[in-house]
């Protein structure tokens, strides 16, 4: 059986995990300052990823281990172990296997799929308005500062409601 967190190391990880969220937030509410301050910013984009993409790594790492403590438990999963991780990225699947896996690790609540809802309208947000890049007028600067804007929003109340699921799954 694959091995499950101590309680120290539970702890860490979801300190790291909410960290990790918090301090996204603020970069993408910086991208979105600095989109409307003058249109250039790369290097807060930049760091924004960066960011994400350490905080995607953490919070894989720590939903890899509820899904064991889970499975531990005995509690039932509706897909193999691997579409933990995978389900984040097939495409097409990653819009739908991603909820299904932390429903089955933190349970069908509201808070789960309100995060869900945010993270998939975020997504949208940014890919409809992000389009506009390719147009220079100032119109379409506009719409992208709008839509980076809201995007900003719904991702940092995604990250409300993903911090508080983590930390109850965490103390459970």
């Amino acid at each position: 059986m694959a091995q499950v967190l101590d309680r120290t190391q539970t702890a860490n990880l979801t300190a790291a995990t909410l960290a990790g969220i918090g301090v996204t937030a603020l970069a993408g509410f910086a991208v979105a300052i600095s989109s409307w301050l003058d249109h250039t910013s790369e290097l807060a984009s930049v760091v924004y990823l960066v960011l994400g993409a350490l905080t995607g790594v953490v919070f894989l790492t720590w939903l890899w281990r509820a899904r064991l403590a889970a499975e531990a438990r005995g509690d039932r999963q509706r897909l193999a172990r691997g579409w933990t991780i995978g389900g984040w990225l097939l495409p097409g699947a990653n819009l739908v296997l991603p909820l299904l896996v932390v429903e089955d690790i933190a349970g069908k609540t509201l808070a789960v799929r309100a995060w869900w809802g945010l993270v998939i309208a975020s997504t949208l947000i940014k890919l409809v308005t992000g389009t506009a890049a390719d147009d220079a007028s100032a119109a379409a600067i506009r719409t992208e500062n709008i839509g980076v804007t809201v995007a900003a929003v719904l991702v940092a109340a995604a990250g409300w409601l993903l911090a508080g699921t983590v930390r109850r799954v965490s103390q459970a």
